[in-house]
């Protein structure tokens, strides 16, 4: 098995550049992945030049951007940090957390700043595949609010766009956002007519068959008898609505069913070797705030992080406007809120690069990261035995036989050692016993 195939983000920039048309998305292993027509191909290189897998510049792209490198390795370049909220409660309680993104973008369309947004649906005509397009009503921006649990190709879209002089704010994870800059330098037109790039965070997203496997063996539901699929609602943290075919409507919290949504098995292999938490190379950075001080909000707040003058020009309009309440929010808290995945994509990375680059010979890209340990390099042999098993098409047979509390033990064990550092580890496993012995 040839490793390096494996780490395509499935973003569908390279569909986008592609001037022959020579290339496909297809759904392969519970992701997407470009099918190339070779008889097509003229070997231009423009896929490999858009791909955010391939030669990811940080430093220059920093650079080019925001006209410097970053000043904080876990966040990227920033502006300043605030903790917020829509100020419409439907709109709140229906984003993933605070419903800023929403918000944002209903601003912008009313105020006329923008023609159209391109965000992520579910398929009304296949409820688990997720929809890329352009929101050009409040109607179809609402319909796109909230969390996608799923691979979705959203850099495809722009191949509609090349022709087209609408001014259009961009939604997406940061993978997408990654290629989309890189286009941007190759595209010139394409920067005119993107007014703003809001970033997701983002510590791994899940692929097709995550969803499958917590619908038939947690849920026993067939996927074939979904017709509707809210991987968040009803307020933070919320949780996953079900409409089925014969009527019936399901929900379940948040806390029941993400520790088996979430399992490192269902982890993209991209996911693994990607150094972008919070979109850094964004206009304005959402996430969630999983902050102590929150633990009983039910309604949704949302960390924001900006980082050019235009994300916080706009997000200033906005709150001008009534549509949002913000406060300042300090930079040390949005690390404690986002602790865990920051851990496993700053700290642990550099050893599964290190890593990559000793078994295959492979730079992935060119990023700051805190210099390894020793202790890097084991959990990085590790991780990457996890993922030749996750891999290999025999394994997933077996995995579907695996005992719920051995997959829920499994899960906690790849936690401690690739999200908890040894102080925390220690804290962890003493609260466990003393929780379980009083």
């Amino acid at each position: 098995m040839r490793i390096g195939k494996y780490f395509c983000a499935g973003c569908g920039a390279c569909l986008s550049v592609c001037p022959r048309q020579a290339i496909s998305l297809v759904k392969k292993e519970g992701r997407y992945a470009p099918k190339k027509n070779l008889k097509k191909c003229g070997h231009c290189s423009l896929c490999a030049q858009a791909c955010p897998r391939n030669s990811l510049d940080f430093s220059a792209l920093d650079k080019k951007i925001f006209g410097r490198e970053p000043r904080d390795l876990f966040l990227g370049h920033y502006l300043k940090c605030y903790l917020g909220h829509a100020t419409n409660i439907e709109t709140r309680l229906n984003g993933a957390s605070g419903g800023i993104a929403t918000a944002l973008l209903l601003s912008l369309l009313e105020s006329k700043k923008i023609d159209g947004a391109v965000v992520t649906k579910m398929d009304a005509l296949s409820p688990l595949t997720p929809k890329v397009f352009i929101a050009k009503t409040k109607t179809e921006i609402l319909a796109a609010a909230s969390s996608k649990y799923c691979p979705a190709a959203l850099n495809a879209v722009f191949a509609k766009i090349k022709q087209s002089s609408k001014r259009l704010a961009v939604v997406g994870l940061p993978c997408h956002i990654q290629s989309l800059r890189k286009m941007e330098i190759r595209r010139k037109s394409l920067t005119k007519k993107i007014v703003l790039r809001i970033g997701l965070f983002c510590g791994n997203t899940v692929n097709f068959k995550g969803t499958e496997f917590l619908l038939r063996r947690i849920f026993k539901i067939q996927p074939r008898d979904v017709l509707k699929i809210e991987y968040r609602s009803k307020g933070w943290p919320g949780g996953m609505s079900l409409k089925l075919k014969n009527g019936q409507e399901k929900f379940f919290p948040a806390a029941s069913y993400q520790k088996y949504l979430f399992l490192p098995w269902f982890m993209p292999p991209a996911c693994y070797f990607c150094a972008d938490m919070t979109n850094e190379l964004a206009d304005l950075s959402l996430g969630d705030a999983w902050l102590p001080d929150l633990k009983n909000e039910k309604q949704g707040e949302s960390i924001i992080i900006t980082r050019t003058r235009e994300g916080e020009a706009l997000l200033a309009e906005t709150v001008a406007r009534g549509k949002l309440k913000i406060k300042p929010l300090a930079a040390d808290q949005v690390l404690k809120a986002q602790k865990a995945p920051l851990y496993f994509k700053k700290k642990r990375l550099s050893g599964r690069l290190g890593l990559m680059r000793y078994l295959h010979g492979k730079e992935w890209q060119n990023t700051q990261l805190p210099l390894p340990r020793f202790t890097d390099y084991i959990v990085a042999f590790f991780t990457y035995l996890h993922l030749r098993l996750a891999l290999n098409q025999n394994n997933q047979k077996i995995f579907n036989l695996i005992p719920l509390s051995c997959l829920k033990f499994y899960r906690l064990c790849f936690g401690l050692i690739n999200y908890t550092s040894r102080k925390d580890i220690k804290f962890r496993l003493l609260r466990l016993i003393t929780k379980k012995y009083g």
